[in-house]
């Protein structure tokens, strides 16, 4: 089984036991920066599933968790959606801060909730896809058209950057493992102005920008 997985299930018992629950059953499991997922088929009666900085992440390589209501994957290299639909109770979707382009696939899942900032959607999926969830009654947190504007940007130039706004302020971040140990917390705060700038004259030094604010370039094992 993946070590990381492995910790969190150490840490969800440790949880049960201080609430003296003393059943072997597990239903919220908390995983950060695996590098592999094998081992959640050990889990069928998993309810709540955070994955944190995890990479790779993709819906059709999980187990068909039955009983799994809630679901967030975030700072993590999801890509694709496809076999998102194959968990019948999952209400809740969280994935911010991922790589989602193609967001049409949830068109197929019944959710009550997604959040889905800082992904570099693309135009259908931020015009057409997410209207359509929420006309369906889908309470839908997507990024300001701004920031996913200047995401969808950077993805076109291959820079493994994305941008997204939290309480007004503006940051960079790099989901998944490729360039940093910490995709959940190498964030460094900028102005979207700026990002837009070095997008028109030099996207490349948009990599200096996030080493210069306290992202982590080059990866730490260089």
């Amino acid at each position: 089984m993946e070590p990381e997985i492995v910790k969190g299930v150490e840490l969800a018992r440790l949880h049960k036991r201080l609430r003296r629950d003393d059943s072997d059953t597990i239903k919220e499991l908390h995983v950060a920066h695996a590098k592999s997922l094998t081992g959640l088929a050990n889990f069928p009666d998993l309810e709540i599933l955070i994955l944190a900085g995890c990479d790779p992440v993709a819906p059709e390589t999980l187990p068909t968790l039955e009983h799994l209501l809630s679901l967030r994957i975030h700072d993590s290299g999801l890509r694709g959606l496809e076999g998102m639909n194959k968990f019948p109770s999952l209400r809740l979707l969280a994935m911010p801060r991922n790589w989602i382009h193609d967001a049409s696939p949830l068109l197929d899942c019944n959710l009550a909730s997604l959040e889905i900032e800082g992904n570099p959607l693309s135009r259908n999926s931020y015009e057409v896809v997410l209207p359509e969830l929420m006309r369906r009654g889908c309470d839908v947190s997507r990024s300001q058209e701004r920031e996913w504007r200047a995401s969808l940007r950077i993805r076109e130039t291959n820079i493994p950057l994305s941008c997204y706004e939290n309480s007004g302020q503006y940051y960079l971040c790099s989901p998944g493992l490729e360039i940093t140990e910490s995709p959940d917390t190498d964030h460094p705060e900028i102005e979207i102005d700026e990002v837009e700038n070095l997008l028109d004259r030099d996207p490349n030094k948009l990599l200096d920008l996030f080493r210069q604010r306290g992202g982590v370039w080059p990866p730490p094992d260089l």
